[in-house]
């Protein structure tokens, strides 16, 4: 029976990916990801099947791939940027795998290269993500109350909300434009940066799709 890797390739470069990662992605002949989980990872694909998803394929893709993989008997990994617990569709992954053995490989997520520079811990916070589908408006609410309640909170925006779009909302809920917020961008990669701001200048500026946006609770 072939067996299903589920392997987090950290935020982007290369040197953050694991030990651990690499062991699995050299034993496995088939490897599927979106183009941007490939980039750490691209000197050790040489021979490998790929197969790369899209918005529009992304799980049409990978129910080939198990097809395939149930035909051939070859391990298969998917790549997730980050890691493949936080906001990488795991639970449909597990679906379109149905009866493979499965491993999950644990990556550096850009959460934590943030909260590091942040100087936070993360058990003072939350992480909401607007990457995948769901109820926009109930995410909203529970950012908003986690907040009230005195939590951080990080927010993985998306095509659903944007970071200033975010910052916006918040505005529009009645934070105050002081608040504290951060805008991590690109962690990991070349051009990586940091600025440490407040809501009102957060909701002003056009930010990098690869951003994470930090707002602090006002209880805190």
């Amino acid at each position: 029976m072939a067996k299903l890797f589920v392997v987090g390739v950290g935020p982007g470069s290369e040197d953050l990916v694991t030990p651990r990662a690499k062991k699995a992605i050299s034993r496995a002949g088939i490897i599927v990801g979106w183009n941007l989980d490939l980039e750490p990872v691209r000197s050790l694909l040489d021979g490998k099947k790929l197969f790369i998803q899209s918005v529009e394929n992304y799980r049409s893709v990978a129910r080939a791939v198990a097809e395939e993989a149930r035909g051939s008997g070859r391990d298969v990994v998917v790549l997730r940027i980050g890691d493949p617990c936080l906001s990488s569709g795991l639970k449909g992954l597990l679906e379109d795998f149905e009866g493979f053995e499965v491993e999950v490989v644990p990556g550096i997520s850009s959460v934590q290269l943030a909260a590091a520079l942040a100087k936070v811990e993360l058990g003072e916070c939350v992480v909401v993500s607007f990457h995948d589908y769901g109820d926009t408006q109930e995410k909203k609410e529970f950012m908003t109350n986690c907040l009230k309640s005195g939590k951080h909170v990080f927010v993985l925006s998306g095509a659903e909300l944007t970071v200033e779009g975010t910052a916006a909302y918040l505005l529009g809920v009645g934070f105050d434009p002081t608040t504290r917020a951060a805008v991590f961008t690109r962690l990991g990669l070349e051009g990586e940066s940091a600025e440490f701001t407040t809501l009102g200048e957060v909701a002003t500026k056009v930010h990098n799709w690869l951003s994470i946006l930090l707002v602090y609770s006002p209880k805190k």
